[in-house]
């Protein structure tokens, strides 16, 4: 559900491009650096201070897309440092989903390990790795993600619940699938986010099945197998509108509009989108919208819409621009106008190609 979507699966996010003969939607990823570890620790939050901290990162949570993840222990841990360090960190990285920031998503991993000393239990050790490895994925850092999320399985076998262990389990099992899929190891990711599915249905997590549901769903549109990659987004967004999650089932609908624009069915890719854009609004997901848009305004250039095209690619554009988004997203956009600039009038519909657009994600 994610990109020019990204629910709880996890974070894959899409980016517009202009190719040889026309504009295509390819997958987005992140690239940058893992960072140094401050050595100080954070100064204690009052109660105020925690209280307020809470309801940012419980608004944030609504309306960002964001992968799976765990946070047992974390939000209600009786070390006050320990949870003020934590939701520091838990902000950045939900507005570095939003505004697409690395830097965000670093400072966010180096702040994940400063809460990563103050941990008590196995259960907030399972969780702060698992987080701190889906920062250190959309930063670049490959290696340091997946020692991360393996580091988190190891942990939860000694959480002492086996409802929450299986829990942390299948949330690390669905984020380790999208660092494989981000690799090419395609047969690796669909291996995780199956053993992430089964989890989530044995301990009856709606949200974690759905979203691992759309993983696998863009693992088969990877791999050219459309009619698996739609039975799976249309499971998925069956589960997100019976337990009443909008951010998963925009996620599922603009994955099934680039389902649809795979086949050349341009029509229904469109009407997908539109109802995406439609939820991203009501939810206040700025992000989202601005993909939705992008998608649209591209899938106007196809069809010969030309003025219709230039108008919503502006409207994507201001919007990434008002969230301080950067890199490729908004620089595809201004591509594809100058593009549009350049050719004048209506154009006839040019035939779209297109490569997988992932949700990321989030979802946990």
């Amino acid at each position: 559900m994610i990109d020019l979507n990204d629910p709880n699966v996890v974070a894959v996010a899409t980016a517009l491009t202009i190719v040889a003969g026309g504009i295509a939607v390819v997958e987005f990823t992140w690239k940058p650096i893992r960072g140094l570890l401050h050595r100080h620790d954070p100064p204690v939050a009052t109660r105020p201070d925690i209280d307020e901290l809470a309801q940012q990162i419980k608004d944030l949570e609504q309306k960002v897309t964001h992968p799976p993840e765990y946070l047992d222990g974390l939000p209600e841990a009786v070390n006050e440092t320990l949870r003020a360090a934590y939701q520091e960190a838990r902000i950045l990285q939900l507005e570095g989903y939003q505004a697409q920031s690395v830097d965000k998503h670093r400072e966010a991993s180096e702040r994940f390990t400063r809460a990563l000393a103050l941990a008590d239990t196995d259960s907030q050790r399972a969780a702060l790795r698992l987080l701190r490895g889906q920062s250190l994925h959309l930063i670049g850092d490959s290696s340091g993600a997946t020692q991360d999320l393996e580091a988190a399985l190891l942990v939860s076998e000694r959480i002492p619940l086996a409802e929450e262990a299986d829990r942390a389990r299948a949330a690390a099992l669905g984020n380790l699938g999208l660092v494989y899929a981000r690799r090419g190891d395609l047969e690796r990711a669909e291996e995780h986010h199956k053993a992430s599915l089964e989890m989530n249905r044995r301990v009856n997590n709606p949200a974690g099945e759905a979203a691992a549901l759309g993983n696998l769903g863009n693992v088969y549109a990877d791999r050219g197998d459309l009619e698996r990659a739609e039975e799976h987004h249309k499971q998925a967004l069956e589960i997100d509108r019976r337990i009443d999650n909008p951010l998963g089932q925009a996620q599922d609908l603009g994955n099934l509009g680039n389902v649809y624009a795979s086949r050349g069915d341009l029509e229904r890719a469109e009407e997908h989108h539109k109802q995406a854009l439609e939820i991203n609004r009501r939810i206040d997901n700025p992000e989202a919208q601005a993909n939705a848009l992008a998608n649209l305004g591209l899938l106007a250039a196809q069809r010969g819409r030309t003025e219709e095209a230039r108008r919503v690619l502006r409207e994507a554009l201001a919007l990434y621009e008002r969230i301080g988004a950067g890199g490729v997203k908004p620089d595809t956009v201004r591509a594809a106008l100058q593009r549009l600039e350049e050719a004048g009038g209506e154009e006839k519909p040019r035939r779209r190609a297109r490569k997988r657009k992932d949700k990321e994600p989030p979802a946990g």
